[in-house]
């Protein structure tokens, strides 16, 4: 009841994540501050997949599970700024909303049956430890992918000032 009562508190940082991700989007840019958040997610997990969980330890989980919350949220208020930042033109906007929202929400179709797989498959310590090393991957994917976007805008940038 408490972990129940716990997670559905957490739903109300859905708005404040986004929309805090959103202003520092706007002054730092959508790709460096998605790049941000998945380094923190991932310097976040890392850790939990080489310790086993201590007895004392409930601080520590619930601050990382708020913190992978607000992650989460905040990641998924900036993903349209995208569109912006990589000036995706106005006529094919619904194709590009499409492709963000097809990578971006995919996780959410795979992700409980690969963890559940994971965590049945190594029962106990182990079985957690490879669930949030295979989290701690997909952290510094999106951290490359992030970063790989950031340093093609730039040269869009460039090549744009170098032709005017």
């Amino acid at each position: 009841v408490d972990s129940a009562a716990f997670t559905a508190n957490c739903a109300y940082l859905r708005p404040l994540a986004a929309v805090a991700a959103g202003f520092i989007a706007d002054r730092y840019g959508a790709s460096r501050t998605m790049l941000a958040v998945f380094l923190l997610l991932a310097l976040s997990f890392g850790p939990l997949s080489f310790v086993a969980p201590e007895p004392g330890a409930r601080g520590v989980i619930m601050a990382n599970i708020l913190l992978s919350f607000a992650g989460v949220y905040a990641l998924r208020g900036v993903y349209f700024a995208l569109l912006e930042e990589t000036r995706v033109p106005a006529h094919i906007t619904g194709t590009a909303v499409g492709l963000v929202s097809l990578v971006g929400y995919t996780p959410d179709v795979f992700f409980a049956a690969i963890g559940g797989r994971l965590i049945d498959g190594n029962p106990g310590v182990t079985g957690h430890q490879h669930y949030f090393a295979f989290v701690t991957v997909i952290m510094l994917t999106g951290a490359i992918a992030a970063a790989l976007l950031m340093l093609w805008t730039r040269r869009q940038q460039r090549a744009k000032f170098a032709i005017t």
